[in-house]
């Protein structure tokens, strides 16, 4: 830092120019504090490195027996029914008594046509079933979670990601020294292998930022597999490529500084202010350098925004953060180009983490790292802490009074009812998908189809009910009328869902589980024309 601050401007453009057209000039080492973004994508166990051809290499996938038996009986009985379709199908011929031989002609032709169309239909309806289902012999695929550490960092500071799951942990590096060590693990929790990522490697090439490594298992250093890593490396001077107007020197130490403190205090998900000393220290440098208030601010936000939760804690942070720089009126004009640059990066990020807290608004729960629960479940009645921040956060970013801003966070909510109702009407998919007649024959089955529907009916109630609490709350826009946008498509969903049950197992007679079927529907629009939804 002080090697920085105490050349000027000039000397430092002048050097870095330098730099990149000298070639032959010898390169001083230095220290490159920079960040990883890493997200785990896939595991491969059981391959041979791709060193040529080899048999070996070729091995045949785990099959589940009772799967494919399963399999095959769903395929025999899907056949076995449209071909008892197809011949229910009748050619009927309305030829006329006493017509001429042309409109004998004509008769014939269109009762052709009617019957080509009749099985057109149900070979369109057989063919689209068979693809739904056509997840032939299940492959057995073993769980694994990883956990990814710094070499320069202690054991218990270890993250434990899933592959595939999407999430992005930041680590911040030592320099080009420091190693990535990722821990493969199966789910019984033994030890698969290891992969060792230099960040060296990774800095060489930042732009290869979808790699392939080996797992090897030790102290053996037995091949066992393979690891696909998403890593996003930048440096500092990486960073601050567009640099802006005046004090390029300070801007530049003040991130070192940040992304040492950063890394000393164990910045994280979950763990996110910078205090102590290092707070003081941060304060005090951007103070005696002249570093703006809203580089500051922003700077913070953008390494904030790469481990964002959908969580009180985070959004509230985001929004403390981002008020000051926000200003009303033309505030483009009061920030520099990069500073105008930054602040347009966290927006995209924060729309991103507005549309996750808005779709889930039901299921998020601050115990959970993520924010978000893990299993579905029936939803509360009051409103989880993270939605008064995010409107507060919205409301910050956009004009709610323009009809586009309405628009967009009512989408939200319409998105969060159509993705629960999907979830709650995936209990009888298997009633209503075969799309034959007489699927259920079996008394004790026909119960059991009945009762769940039943069930659908109490958990659709349950989420429009559940709305009207949150809405009673206060908390969202007088606009944003939750129980209406969620019931226009709950209510639907399940109207759809009742009728094409009641088409493919139609009732024998008044039976029990028919009854409580019809006395919940019947209750369920009592109660929606009591709570004045229309």
């Amino acid at each position: 830092m002080q090697q920085t601050l105490l050349l000027s401007e000039e000397e430092i453009l002048s050097n870095r120019a330098s730099e990149l057209t000298v070639e032959t000039a010898a390169l001083k080492p230095k220290k490159m504090i920079g960040k990883m973004k890493v997200q785990v994508r896939k595991v491969r166990m059981g391959m041979e490195p791709t060193t040529g051809c080899s048999f070996r290499s070729l091995k045949a996938p785990t099959i589940k027996l009772q799967s494919a038996r399963n399999h095959l009986a769903k395929l025999r009985l899907k056949l076995s029914s449209g071909w008892t379709a197809l011949r229910r199908v009748r050619f009927v011929l309305h030829k006329p008594a006493d017509g001429s031989l042309s409109r004998k002609s004509l008769a014939y032709v269109q009762a052709g046509t009617q019957y080509m169309k009749q099985v057109s239909g149900l070979l369109k309806v057989g063919v689209t079933t068979l693809r739904q289902s056509s997840t032939a012999y299940e492959a057995v695929q073993e769980l694994y979670s990883c956990l990814l550490r710094l070499k320069s960092s202690p054991e218990e500071e270890a993250v434990r990601l899933q592959p595939g799951s999407g999430e992005t942990h930041v680590f911040l590096p030592d320099g080009l020294g420091d190693d990535l060590i990722v821990e493969v693990q199966d789910s019984k929790g033994t030890t698969c292998g290891r992969v060792l990522a230099q960040v060296a490697v990774v800095a060489d090439d930042p732009s290869e930022k979808l790699r392939w490594w080996s797992i090897y298992h030790e102290p053996e250093h037995e091949f066992v597999g393979k690891l696909q890593l998403y890593i996003s490396f930048s440096t500092s001077a990486d960073e601050n490529g567009h640099l802006k107007c005046g004090s390029v020197a300070e801007t530049v130490a003040y991130d070192l500084v940040l992304e040492v403190a950063m890394k000393a205090q164990n910045f994280q998900q979950r763990h996110l202010l910078i205090h102590g000393e290092w707070r003081w220290l941060l304060d005090e440098f951007a103070s005696y350098y002249g570093v703006s208030d809203a580089y500051s601010k922003l700077g913070y936000l953008s390494y904030v925004m790469d481990v964002a939760t959908p969580t009180a804690d985070c959004l509230t942070l985001v929004y403390d953060f981002l008020y000051p720089v926000v200003m009303k009126g033309n505030v483009k004009s009061l920030l520099s180009h990069q500073e105008n640059r930054i602040l347009g990066e966290i927006q995209d990020e924060i729309e991103h983490i507005l549309a996750l807290a808005f779709e889930n608004y039901k299921s998020l729960d601050e115990s959970f790292p993520s924010g978000i629960i893990e299993v579905f479940k029936p939803a509360a009645g009051v409103a989880a802490p993270a939605l008064p921040p995010a409107v507060k956060l919205y409301t910050l970013l956009y004009d709610i009074l323009t009809p586009e801003a309405q628009t967009k966070l009512c989408s939200y909510f319409q998105a969060a009812a159509r993705k629960r109702s999907k979830r709650h009407l995936a209990e009888t998919d298997e009633y209503v998908t075969t799309n034959t007649e007489g699927t259920v024959v079996d008394n004790v089955a026909v119960s059991t189809a009945y009762r769940k529907m039943k069930a659908l009916c109490l958990n659709i109630r349950n989420e429009v009910f559940t709305d009207i609490q949150i809405h009673d709350q206060h908390i969202l826009p007088s606009f944003v009328d939750l129980p209406n946008l969620a019931s226009s498509i709950c209510s639907f969903e399940l109207c759809n869902r009742i009728r094409e049950f009641l088409i493919a197992c139609p009732p024998s007679g008044p039976s029990p589980p028919v009854a409580e079927l019809v006395i919940a529907t019947a209750d369920f629009q009592r109660d929606l024309a009591n709570w004045n939804i229309w």
